[in-house]
Formats: C-alpha cells, sequence, structure tokens
C-alpha cells in the first residue's frame, strides 16, 4: 500500500450534507401539543390569595393554533374538583387549614379531531392560617404529552400544587393531579 493510499482510507470524509424536501416531512401539527398559557404561578403569597387567581392558568393546545377559541367542542363548564391540605402541630392544634378547588376545561377538539385542555388552575376557596404562620402556594404544569394517538390526540397536564408553611420551622409538600383532556383526574400523590 502507498502512502497516498494510506492517507485516503484514514482521511476523513468530507462534511456530508443532507437534505429533505417539504414534502418528504410529514408533521401532524395537531398532535404536537403545547402549553400557550402559564407554566409556573403563585395562588398564596404571605397568607393571601393573589390579585390574579381568576386571569392566570395553563393550557395544552395543538401547536397550530394561536387561542382556544379556534377549537370547537369544549366542556359545557369547567371541571372543579375540591380538596383540602390540613396541617397541625407537634401538639396537635390545627395551624392550617388550605380548601382549594382544581379547575380545567377539557375536550376542545380541532376539525373534530382530540381533546384539548384549557384554563388550568387551581382557586382557594377557604385559608384559616395560625397566627405567626407564613403559607405560601404555587402551581406548576411540570408536564404536557399526548395520550391519545398522532390522529386523535388526548392532551395530558401533570399539575402539581406546591405549598410551603414557615414559622420556627418549616412545612414543605406537593400535590400532584394528572389531568387529561376527556375529563378524567388523577390526584397522584402528596407529599
Amino acid at each position: 500500500m502507498s502512502n497516498s493510499d494510506a492517507d485516503t482510507i484514514m482521511a476523513a470524509p468530507a462534511s456530508i450534507t443532507v437534505t429533505a424536501t417539504p414534502s418528504s416531512i410529514i408533521i401532524d401539527e395537531a398532535s404536537i401539543l403545547f402549553n400557550k398559557a402559564k407554566s409556573v404561578w403563585s395562588i398564596i403569597s404571605k397568607n393571601a390569595a393573589t390579585a390574579d387567581i381568576h386571569t392566570i392558568h395553563g393550557n395544552v393546545l395543538p401547536a397550530n393554533i394561536n387561542s382556544p377559541l379556534d377549537l370547537q367542542s369544549w366542556s359545557p363548564s369547567p371541571v372543579s374538583r375540591s380538596s383540602s391540605l390540613t396541617i397541625y402541630s407537634r401538639l396537635g392544634a390545627r395551624v392550617l387549614q388550605f380548601d382549594y378547588d382544581l379547575e380545567f376545561l377539557y375536550g376542545g377538539s380541532l376539525n373534530g379531531r382530540g381533546a384539548y385542555l384549557d384554563g388550568i388552575t387551581v382557586v382557594p376557596s377557604r385559608t384559616t392560617i395560625a397566627w405567626c404562620y407564613v403559607f405560601n402556594a404555587n402551581v406548576e404544569i411540570t408536564s404536557i404529552r399526548n395520550v391519545g394517538t398522532s390522529d386523535d390526540p388526548v392532551a395530558a397536564a401533570h399539575v402539581e400544587l406546591k405549598y410551603q408553611l414557615k414559622a420556627l420551622s418549616r412545612v414543605e409538600g406537593t400535590t400532584s393531579f394528572d389531568i387529561k383532556g376527556d375529563g378524567r383526574v388523577d390526584v397522584l400523590h402528596s407529599k
């Protein structure tokens, strides 16, 4: 083998460019999901409900639309699931009673296909906090996904209510919900 043959065999190839024409790429944007609203927001700050709890929310919509108004067949009214969080001191006295509602609209479809989510939020209904404690709570949509098919997407969102109660010690926790575009809600865990 000559020197020039060895150089040819060992030399790295020139950069290779792969191109695809638009007709060879088919993406159904109705099955690509986005949260086009908020991902994280506060609902209780220093023992008081935030002023904008009724206007801030999340959603799970197809990528190719600009607004939930582009969809049809929404549920006639929001789904509301009531829950409660109660925390007691070491002496057995109740230091926090936090009642809230998980709310969302479901079933929005695009051209008769899919089941999407809008208006995902947590609304405090009653908060009772013992003197000298400070309570904060945030809502976070940690993930969104399609639990249906690419032909008939069903949006799903993992929603976490994260809370913190502070005084001389601190209690923190998370309650998780899995909501789906067909109206189902699963409470996953509380820690």
